[in-house]
């Protein structure tokens, strides 16, 4: 019966992750309780084709999933050995929080802080060094204090490489690189070590967000900007440094879904909206947003010295306060595939402008930026639903 409950409680653990994935990318509003969300998947695979579902509320996914977690706990939560691989009562706690984070009420609010609260006991944020190695060759074989839940890969899966978060630089792939960094992300990246910004790549440096995003091949142009469109593809090479592979699989590594250091971004979400913008800077007071970031760049510091190199200065209003987080979580999980949902989330509360692209970026084709209310910030349903299934309801701006 044990055994039995253990395999439930994982059922649901992973049930539940599955809808907070899909409610994630596929609600429009997760701020209407009655606006339309995703279909509830509480039944088993059916051969009556006469079943059509229609897709549950804002209201109705949240309950589920809330159902879900409750069950997990009270089959005695979920227990693993074997790494962040796989569920736990840690991952219970994050899809919580990330899912009020989304709702972003006051009730929601006040939950979300109890579940960091549980999770608090028994994750924290990682060092530099730590940090570094989460995305590294040897992230596989480590569980940090940091990490929670990652998309497990390991070096006896096949025999084909997989780059979905690589950076592919030129020495797998021949003689240029597919994909490169954003030059208005590199630029974010390069102003958290204010005494090396603007100066060309340098494996030095102590900011660790910088060490791991950039890889040590890139070519950096400090006068980028006034180069031709030429010149800056020939000399401005931003390679990506994350998540470079792991032994005897180059680019292919496993992928964090859930880290503490998100989660903490999450309370100091919850801070804004409680207008706890300023107040105590110290280290392990996370009773304010701006001692929130503070305790994050500090333990980014390679110097290990108990100071960061860098602070933001503005937290006076609210808006202030939402853009320095949407700020941070930039750089913090750049190419870990979190960008998109943040700005959905945050972008209008920021006063953010969205996705702005660098104008050496987008010269040559124009899309140089895409605005945080924009319809595309929620994935449409696929063409396969919609034609199989006739109660299925497109999103806006897919029609």
């Amino acid at each position: 019966t044990a055994a039995l409950n253990a395999q439930k409680a994982h059922a649901y653990a992973l049930r539940a992750y599955c809808h907070y994935k899909l409610f994630a990318f596929f609600t429009p509003d997760y701020t209407n309780p009655n606006g339309l969300s995703v279909i509830k998947f509480d039944f088993l695979q059916t051969d009556d084709y006469t079943r059509f579902e229609k897709r549950s509320t804002v209201a109705e996914i949240v309950a589920f999933i809330e159902s879900d977690i409750q069950k997990v706990k009270a089959l005695g939560g979920v227990t693993t050995t074997s790494g962040s691989g796989y569920a736990s009562n840690e991952m219970v706690e994050s899809i919580l929080i990330k899912m009020y984070s989304m709702l972003q009420t006051p009730a929601a609010y006040a939950k979300l802080e109890t579940a960091f609260n549980n999770l608090d006991a028994t994750k924290s944020i990682a060092d530099a060094g730590t940090y570094i190695g989460m995305f590294g060759s040897g992230a596989d074989s480590a569980d940090p204090t940091e990490g929670i839940f990652k998309l497990n890969r390991v070096s006896t899966d096949g025999s084909v490489q997989s780059g979905v978060a690589s950076s592919w630089y030129p020495e797998e792939v021949g003689t240029a690189p597919y994909m490169e960094i954003g030059r208005s992300l590199y630029n974010e990246l390069d102003k958290l070590e204010p005494s090396q910004q603007g100066q060309p790549y340098n494996g030095s440096r102590l900011e660790a967000r910088y060490l791991s995003s950039v890889h040590s091949n890139s070519v950096v142009a400090p006068n980028y900007a006034s180069l031709s469109q030429q010149q800056y593809r020939e000399n401005d090479l931003l390679f990506i440094g994350k998540y470079p592979g792991i032994t005897n699989r180059p680019l292919m590594n496993s992928l964090w879904m859930f880290r503490y250091t998100d989660m903490l971004l999450s309370l100091a979400e919850k801070r804004a909206h409680d207008g706890q913008l300023t107040g105590t800077v110290a280290i392990d007071n996370f009773s304010n947003v701006e001692s929130i970031i503070y305790n994050i760049r500090v333990n980014r510091n390679l110097a290990g010295d108990g100071t960061p190199l860098s602070m933001p200065t503005n937290f006076s209003t609210q808006q202030a306060a939402f853009a320095r987080i949407l700020e941070e979580r930039r750089v913090e999980f750049a190419f870990e595939g979190q960008r998109y949902l943040d700005m959905k989330r945050l972008g209008v509360r920021a006063g953010s402008p969205g996705f702005v692209r660098d104008a050496q970026d987008c010269a040559s084709t124009g899309a140089c930026s895409l605005a945080p209310n924009s319809t595309k910030l929620t994935l449409p349903i696929p063409r396969s639903e919609m034609v199989s299934n006739p109660n299925m309801v497109q999103n806006p701006g897919y029609n």
